[in-house]
């Protein structure tokens, strides 16, 4: 299975800037509070 920063948009990957993915981490840097999840969770379920 695929990473979650993988199924991240890249705006939202470029803004993290490699930093660990806690929710403080993503709402401070993208408005997100878990960016990536969703779609993981989707592609998960096939």
């Amino acid at each position: 299975m695929k990473e979650r920063k993988d199924f991240m948009n890249k705006s939202d990957q470029t803004q993290m800037k490699g930093l660990p993915r806690t929710h403080y981490n993503c709402v401070a840097m993208t408005g997100v509070q878990r960016p990536g999840k969703t779609a993981k969770d989707r592609a998960r379920r096939g």
